[in-house]
């Protein structure tokens, strides 16, 4: 195994993690852009925070806003992933999702709350979102939690921030979502599965 470092932080409601070589002169700096990055895509895409890009986009549903090319990246790409799971995933079920009890913090909410989201079926109004270039209109009563995947979405920019500080390699762990990017260090890094349903059993080793 590699001689690594680990940095810890708590970002988007899970503890993020940031892994690279052990003693290299980027890792401090790579540390601190990796963690900018996590807490400026929180401030867009947080539901939690009254001030985010999503609070203001979700308070206009009914008509048309501008949003960021950032946010109309995500957007995008969460409706293409709804096209493609035929509505298996939806990325306008904040309402479901409330009233399911999923209305705090992920950190707030009992784990027993897991089965209680599971739909039985697609539900939700994203095919009648329209977005025209940085311009979004959400239909009325429609709300958008782009959370899930806005995490996975930073992880992905915060591992590409980090290899262009001078890193060979790093890898980001957020909660579950985990990129490793550059050069693979020599003999590999040793990742656990978790097992979904007991979180302090590993159900294999990869």
């Amino acid at each position: 195994m590699p001689q690594m470092v680990r940095a810890a932080f708590r970002a988007m409601g899970t503890r993020v993690r940031c892994i690279a070589p052990l003693g290299h002169a980027a890792v401090d700096p790579a540390v601190e852009r990796v963690r900018a990055t996590f807490q400026r895509e929180e401030r867009r895409f947080s539901r939690f925070r009254g001030d985010s890009e999503l609070s203001r986009v979700n308070a206009t549903a009914g008509s048309w806003t501008t949003v960021s090319p950032s946010f109309a990246e995500l957007v995008r790409f969460a409706l293409a992933a709804w096209d493609r799971t035929a509505g298996r995933f939806d990325p306008t079920l904040l309402g479901v999702m409330i009233a399911a009890g999923y209305d705090r913090d992920f950190d707030e909410i009992v784990a027993g709350a897991r089965a209680e989201l599971r739909a039985s079926s697609p539900a939700g109004g994203a095919g009648d979102v329209r977005l025209d270039g940085c311009r979004l209109r959400l239909p009325d009563g429609v709300a958008l939690d782009l959370g899930g995947v806005a995490k996975g979405w930073t992880v992905d920019r915060a591992t590409a921030v980090a290899i262009a500080t001078g890193l060979p390699w790093a890898l980001i762990d957020a909660g579950g979502d985990l990129r490793l990017a550059g050069d693979p260090p020599p003999g590999g890094i040793e990742i656990a599965v978790e097992d979904p349903e007991a979180s302090d059993t590993d159900v294999g080793r990869i």
